[in-house]
Parts: C-alpha cells; structure tokens; sequence
C-alpha cells in the first residue's frame, strides 16, 4: 500500500448545494441551522453592484435581521478577522455568512472560529490549532476560487509591509452549508474570471502530480483539469456561457476536495512571494511560475504529468511517459 493510500482521509462541508438560483435558499439555509441574526461578510462593491443580491433578497423576503461587515479587501487582510468580530459581537451575530470571493468567505470562515475561541486568529495560524468549533456557518461563492467554499483552509496576509501569508487549517474551517450557484459568477470580468481559474487549474495539477496523489484525490483533480480546458476558453470568449459557468464553478469547489485528500505544491507556496514582488494577483503570480515549476516537478512523476497533457487535449499515443510529461508543460504555456 502507497504511503499516500494509508494516510488518506476526507473531509467535506456538511451540506453543498449547487445550482442556478440556489443562492435563493440562503434564508432558508440559515433558518435550518437555527440562525436569527447573521453576520454577512461580503465586499462593499459587490453589494453596490448588485452582484450579491439575489442572495441578500432571500434574507430581505423572509424577515431575517442580518448584518453586514463590507470591508473586504483583496488577500484577506488579517486585521479584517478582528474587525468583522467586533460587529458580530456588537450585534449579536449567532451566524456567519461568507458571501463573495476567496477573501470573503476566508475571513468568514475565521470569524466563526474566534467567535468560540478565546485565542487570537494569529495563534490559530498552522495546522490544527483551532480548539473548538465555531458558530454555524454559510459560504456562498461569486467567483470560480478553488476550493475556497468546500476547503478547511482559510488564506490570511499577515503582514502588509512584506506580503507574508499565513494559513489557518482545521477541520472546525468546513461550512456547514456550501451554495455554489454559477449564476453569480456571470456578472465576473474577464480579468477576475481568468485569475480565479487559474488558481482552480493550479489547484487539479498539483494534487494530481503531488507526492500525496490518491485514487480519490484523482477523481476531483482530473474532472478539475477536463473542465478548465474545455471551458476557460469558452467563458473567456462568452462570459455569459452558462454552461461553461456552471462546469467551472463546479470545478472551483472540486478544488477544496481536491487538496484536502492530496495537497497543493510549490506553485502555490512560491506565488505569494512572486504577487508581492511583481504586484500580480494570485492567479497571475501561479501562471508566471506553473511551466517553470511543472518542468522542474517532471521527473518525479511523469506518468502523472502524463496524465496532465492528455486531460488538457494533448495526444499522447505512442510517446513515452517521459516525452509525454514535457508535453503537458507545452499544454499549459
């Protein structure tokens, strides 16, 4: 038995909900987990566009008191955890509702967990260091981030000045209840569609490639791989595809299943660094050092690589593995 078989595990939101017009249910998701005045952490400008209304309507047409904390900014600020906390507690929050991109539902995801917990969110940074479960919680994704509804990781910049990321993992991270409905992505640019892609991309090449690889794993990640190379191209010629949409913001939450039965690699560790020093967005900084990375990866598991070129269109018919793997770096660039 493989030492990534015998250490395998896998861990999932309670609940995931996936659909056109699903993000409608939210009132009635918060009143099935006893809800009666959430926090809704969003982003101002989604809200003045219009971008989360659907979702904001449901909780309108049921008479549900929620409160919102609109002070999201890209990269998850730290501070912005402490921030939110102290509205929920001035309010009277019993619910946390992520509701907009990565940014948004991480800072909820934390917020939830030191409302319990008596430990600054900056002790709560590594793996397993959160002591107890959070209050329930709701995420509902408007962008196509891998993994940032279904995964039990939340991404926070720790420090302004030099760019530096820190992870908080748990399990007590999972929603309890996911919504992922594709027709709040339709509103995206074609900048922020090609960003969050390429991170849901990333994300199925290095758990399908990584040293903890499974059977499992397997199964998000090469889904992950077909989608975003039939239709990336499509929703960047049309963003209005709706099955393009749909296929990708499905493939965005694989992403979460994905890295938490394999695990993510040096693309996405080295692209914080590279985002700080080149002022690039997540997605942009990844897809400046994937064929680099991927080339230096290739030995150690061509047959995997392998694998990449052909989920991406790629023949690979009478090539060796070793030949076939340089070809899925061709396929990306």
């Amino acid at each position: 038995m493989s030492d990534a078989l015998r250490g395998l595990q896998f861990q999932s939101p309670a609940r995931f909900v996936f659909g056109f017009g699903v993000a409608s249910r939210l009132a009635a998701e918060v009143e099935a987990l006893g809800g009666r005045r959430p926090l809704v952490v969003t982003k101002r400008s989604m809200v003045e566009r219009g971008d989360v209304a659907s979702a904001l309507r449901s909780l309108d047409d049921a008479g549900i008191d929620y409160v919102v904390y609109d002070g999201i900014l890209p990269d998850a600020p730290i501070h912005l955890v402490d921030d939110a906390l102290e509205l929920l507690r001035s309010s009277g929050c019993d619910l946390v509702i992520g509701l907009g991109g990565g940014s948004a539902m991480d800072i909820a995801k934390c917020v939830a967990v030191a409302a319990t917990n008596d430990v600054p969110v900056r002790d709560m940074l590594g793996h397993g260091r959160v002591p107890r479960p959070g209050l329930p919680s709701i995420v509902v994704s408007t962008t196509h981030v891998a993994g940032a509804d279904t995964g039990s990781a939340a991404v926070l910049q720790i420090d302004a000045r030099t760019h530096e990321h820190g992870v908080v993992d748990s399990p007590y991270l999972l929603a309890d209840v996911v919504l992922n409905d594709p027709g709040l992505t339709l509103t995206m640019s074609p900048e922020a569609t090609l960003d969050t892609c390429l991170d849901t991309l990333v994300t199925g090449i290095e758990c399908l490639t990584g040293r903890q690889a499974n059977p499992l794993s397997d199964l998000y990640s090469e889904s992950i791989i077909r989608s975003c190379a039939r239709y990336l191209p499509a929703v960047m010629v049309d963003g209005q595809d709706r099955e393009a949409r749909a296929s990708l913001a499905l493939a965005a939450s694989m992403g979460g299943w994905a890295y938490m039965s394999s695990f993510i690699g040096a693309v996405h560790g080295v692209s914080y660094g590279v985002a700080a020093t080149c002022d690039l967005t997540h997605g942009r900084s990844m897809a400046a050092i994937l064929p680099a990375v991927m080339r230096f990866n290739l030995p150690a598991a061509p047959a995997a690589f392998r694998r990449v070129a052909e989920l991406l269109g790629t023949p690979t018919a009478g090539v060796s593995d070793d030949a076939a793997a340089v070809l899925s770096v061709a396929a990306v660039e």
